[in-house]
């Protein structure tokens, strides 16, 4: 009888197993929410412990007739890994839900429709446009005094977007970095999100053009997208970037289209954070966001979820008075590029140090 009821279990843990299976399955064909399937497998992987777990119990009882207090306790772990699989079943769930409908990573829970409601209630000093200090209309955007009238500049006091294209990244860093060092001189916050290299190379990379100031080291953000996406573990990767943490800078590295802008939204609540400590205002310092070959992404994640963050991102950030900045290669992407160049308010076109405006 004992072992009839083994077996029982055994069958339902099986069923569970490949319930999973068939679920993993389908997360690995759609990119939208294939960056949750290592959830899946975790789940799989301990059911199937927990039915290892039983045939052991099994196996034990049919050797040793005399311990039934050891079979009782495998047998209580094999139930514990079946039930942690399906709870990290359910995990995948909401990552997934909060995933697809609010683009976050982090605090899943939070967005729940029934926490969210309720957390509304208790929210207090929200990051929010109101609270933004002024630009000064004399020093913003004045490095570009030929490609942008005075009505322009001054439209761009609450917030623009900007496409700069090249044939060489390099270039597009180069007019990038008078955006960059006009910000940091007026002591604005830079958020730089690296796609296809990690921030502690793209570092090297701009101080090769320009060279920053120690005392603006703390004012600048990477949001490094390419550590988790591509660094599989290496240490050599991360340790590098925890050079720049040793330096003042700020580093946060994130996963995927949804880790990427739960990323920038981090970066945005350290930047009120700090400003509060340092003056005891509420009032953040205003942002500049560089994104570098964020066209790259198209290659591992959703076309259609990235085209999502891009007029999302393009729209919120506009909204909170930042000055986007998108540093793409001509030859590299012919659906996200044209898509961006439909949408953001001005395109500068480099080609070594010659700069022509397109929009």
């Amino acid at each position: 009888m004992v072992f009839e009821n083994n077996f029982i279990y055994v069958k339902y843990y099986l069923l569970s197993a490949a319930f999973i299976s068939a679920i993993y399955t389908h997360y690995l064909k759609d990119s939208r929410i294939k960056e949750n399937s290592s959830g899946l497998l975790n789940a799989l992987i301990f059911s199937f412990l927990s039915v290892f777990l039983e045939f052991i119990s099994i196996i034990i009882g049919l050797i040793l007739f005399d311990i039934n207090s050891v079979i009782k306790i495998v047998h209580i772990l094999s139930l514990l890994f079946f039930l942690l699989s399906l709870f990290l079943v359910l995990l995948v769930f909401i990552k997934t839900y909060t995933n697809l409908f609010y683009l976050r990573s982090h605090h899943v829970f939070k967005y729940l429709p029934l926490v969210k409601s309720v957390s509304g209630y208790f929210e207090k000093n929200k990051f929010s446009l109101v609270g933004a200090k002024k630009r000064d209309p004399n020093t913003v955007l004045h490095r570009q005094t030929n490609h942008l009238s005075k009505k322009e500049k001054i439209k761009f006091l609450e917030g623009g977007s900007f496409l700069i294209k090249s044939n060489n990244i390099q270039d597009s860093r180069k007019l990038a970095m008078d955006f960059i060092m006009e910000g940091l001189e007026n002591g604005e916050a830079i958020t730089y999100v690296t796609c296809y290299k990690n921030a502690h190379i793209i570092w090297e990379e701009i101080n090769d053009i320009c060279k920053i100031n120690e005392k603006h080291y703390t004012n600048i953000y990477f949001v490094d997208s390419f550590a988790k996406n591509f660094g599989f573990g290496d240490n050599i990767i991360e340790d590098r970037n925890d050079e720049l943490i040793r330096l003042g800078i700020n580093v946060i590295q994130t996963k995927g289209i949804t880790g990427l802008h739960s990323g920038i939204s981090k970066a945005a609540s350290i930047v009120k954070k700090k400003t509060k400590e340092r003056s005891n205002s509420v009032k953040r310092v205003p942002m500049r966001v560089i994104y570098d070959s964020l066209s790259f992404l198209s290659d591992y994640t959703s076309t259609e979820q990235l085209k999502i963050f891009i007029v999302h991102m393009l729209a919120a950030e506009k909204g909170y008075g930042v000055l986007t900045f998108l540093l793409e290669q001509n030859i590299y992407n012919d659906i996200i590029l044209p898509y961006i160049s439909g949408i953001v308010d001005v395109i500068f076109l480099v080609d070594k140090d010659k700069v022509t405006r397109e929009k």
